[in-house]
C-alpha cells in the first residue's frame, strides 16, 4: 500500500515544536520521510545541503541546491527530494510557523519575553513607589499608592 502524501510531524519536545532529519540516499535520522518520497505537511521545512548536491522538486518545479544551500518549504506544499549525489546529505528542519513568533507558553516567550517583563514590570514598580516613571517628579499620581 502506498504511503499518504500528508506527513504528521511528531516533535521530540512539545514545548519547542521542532524536529531536524538527516537524510541520505538510504537512510533518515530519526526515521521519516526521506529521499524520493513525495509528501507534504503542516509545518514550514528547511533543507540544507550537507554534502554534495541535490534535486529537489517543490510543487513540480526542480530546485537544485549544493552544497551550504538551502531552501525555504512552506507549508501546506508538496515536495520531494528526486535526486542526490552517491555520498550526498541534506538536513531538514521541520516547525510550525508559530515557532518564528512569540505565543503563550512558547519556549522563546518563557525564556526570552518572561524575564524582560519581569524585570521590566519590578523596575515600573520601583520607580513608581520612588515617585518617578510616567507620572513624573511632582506629578498628583507620582505619590498614588499601588493597587
Amino acid at each position: 500500500m502506498a504511503n499518504p502524501l500528508h506527513e504528521t510531524i511528531l516533535y521530540p519536545d512539545d514545548s519547542f515544536p521542532y524536529i531536524m532529519y538527516t537524510h541520505t540516499l538510504h537512510t533518515s535520522i530519526p526515521e521519516g520521510r526521506g529521499f524520493n518520497d513525495l509528501h507534504w505537511h503542516e509545518e514550514l521545512q528547511i533543507t540544507l545541503v550537507t554534502k554534495g548536491k541535490l534535486i529537489i522538486q517543490v510543487n513540480g518545479i526542480d530546485h537544485e541546491l549544493e552544497t551550504g544551500q538551502a531552501i525555504l518549504i512552506n507549508k501546506g506544499v508538496l515536495h520531494v527530494t528526486t535526486q542526490l549525489t552517491h555520498e550526498g546529505q541534506y538536513v531538514s528542519f521541520n516547525f510550525p510557523e508559530k515557532l518564528l513568533s512569540f505565543y503563550t507558553d512558547s519556549a522563546m516567550e518563557k525564556k526570552l519575553c518572561s524575564p524582560f517583563y519581569q524585570f521590566f514590570f519590578r523596575f515600573a514598580g520601583d520607580q513608581r513607589r520612588q515617585g518617578v516613571g510616567e507620572a513624573g517628579i511632582g506629578h498628583p499620581l507620582a505619590n498614588e499608592k499601588e493597587v
